[in-house]
Order: structure tokens, then C-alpha cells, then sequence
């Protein structure tokens, strides 16, 4: 994980342009239709990250993972420095002027345990489990505030 955390700019050009080549070639997803990105295993790089981001006229991120909060985080612009807690250094302490920054509000799972991916929540033992997880989750953004609810999952 420290790989990404101390990563220069260069390297996070160059990740960022290897992810695209991928998407472009296994997916036939076109370089010019990636819009943000997710910090491998929500490891940001900081303002270095957010740099590159500009640099590539990317729009948006999701690489923060925000605490419990009521109400949810909407997603919000880094025009000015983020207030966002900061749960896995080094985040944004500049201002990124044109980017946006999608919160990834936790999960609570069916044990009650936080979780900031749903595939890091208690693995449902069966199909009502799981829908469990989802419309309680859900419906905590919906009956409050409606602020976006990221379903972020990994291979």
C-alpha cells in the first residue's frame, strides 16, 4: 500500500495511462471517456495525486473514505481545501480547482460493522442477507439527505 502513498507524479501518470490503455483494449472504453478515478485499494497519493488529476482534466475521484456521518456526504468540489475527515493519509490539503471528490460514505454490513467497500462488509450467507445490506444502506441516503451511495466493489 505504501507503493501509491509515496508515488511521484510521474508514477501516477503513468498508472493512471496504463488503467486507460487496459480499459481501451480489454473493455473498449476510449481514453477520452474516462472522466475520475478510485485510488488503488483507497490509497490516495495526496495533493500529488490530485495534481496528476488536474494535469489529465480528469472530473472527479473517489478515493476518500468518509466516517460515519449524519447525513451523508454529497459529493463536493476541491475549489477550496476539503474539510472531509481524513481516514488514510495523505489527502488533499490544497485546494484542486475543478475537481470533484465523491465521498465513500462506510457501509454498516449485517453485523453492524462499518465498511468503507461492500465487498469488504460480512459476506451475506444467503440472497436475503444480501438484500438486506443493500436497502439498509440505501435507505439510510434516501430517507435523509439523498446523498449518492457509491456501490464500490473489486475483482
Amino acid at each position: 500500500m505504501y507503493y501509491w502513498r509515496d508515488m511521484a507524479g510521474r508514477a501516477w501518470e503513468a498508472e493512471v495511462a496504463d488503467q486507460e490503455k487496459t480499459l481501451a483494449v480489454l473493455a473498449n472504453v476510449f481514453p477520452f471517456d474516462v472522466r475520475g478515478m478510485k485510488a488503488p485499494l483507497l490509497q490516495s497519493g495526496g495533493d500529488v495525486q490530485f495534481a496528476m488529476m488536474e494535469n489529465r482534466l480528469l472530473s472527479y475521484d473517489m478515493s476518500l473514505p468518509s466516517m460515519q456521518v449524519a447525513p451523508p456526504l454529497w459529493p463536493y468540489t476541491l475549489d477550496y481545501r476539503s474539510g472531509q475527515e481524513c481516514s488514510i493519509p495523505p489527502c488533499p490539503t490544497g485546494s484542486h480547482p475543478g475537481l470533484w471528490e465523491v465521498p465513500l460514505v462506510d457501509w454498516i454490513d449485517t453485523n453492524d460493522t462499518l465498511c468503507n467497500n461492500v465487498d469488504a462488509c460480512y459476506f451475506p450467507a444467503d440472497k436475503e442477507e444480501a438484500l438486506t445490506l443493500l436497502r439498509s444502506n440505501f435507505q439510510r441516503h434516501y430517507n435523509s439527505n439523498r446523498a449518492p451511495l457509491p456501490l464500490v466493489l473489486r475483482p
